[in-house]
């Protein structure tokens, strides 16, 4: 990747159901990955896409994507770790 590249990580829409579908295709994957996604976007070209559900990962094999992957799964663990201190009870105050 060179530096003048513009990433972006962004929740998957429904219009995006064609882009994931071929993104799996490219991949190999016999099954489109399994709502709610997260996309990475390489100068506007999605590359990769993941899984908030189970994690898995699709991505662009004729694109360098390794990158693009980590930061997904980095993502994933910053929204996980999110959700669960979103859940954690709270000290009430005195």
């Amino acid at each position: 990747m060179s530096p003048e590249v513009t990433i972006s990580l962004r929740p998957a829409q429904p219009e995006d159901e064609h882009q994931l579908a071929r993104l799996a295709e490219l991949d190999g994957a016999t099954d489109p990955l399994e709502q709610p996604a997260i996309i990475a976007e390489e100068d506007g070209v999605v590359r990769a896409a993941l899984s908030l559900r189970d994690g898995r990962v699709v991505a662009d094999p004729f694109a360098a994507t390794m990158d693009l992957v980590e930061l997904l799964e980095l993502r994933r663990r910053r929204l996980d770790a999110r959700r669960r201190w979103m859940r954690s009870p709270r000290p009430k105050a005195a």
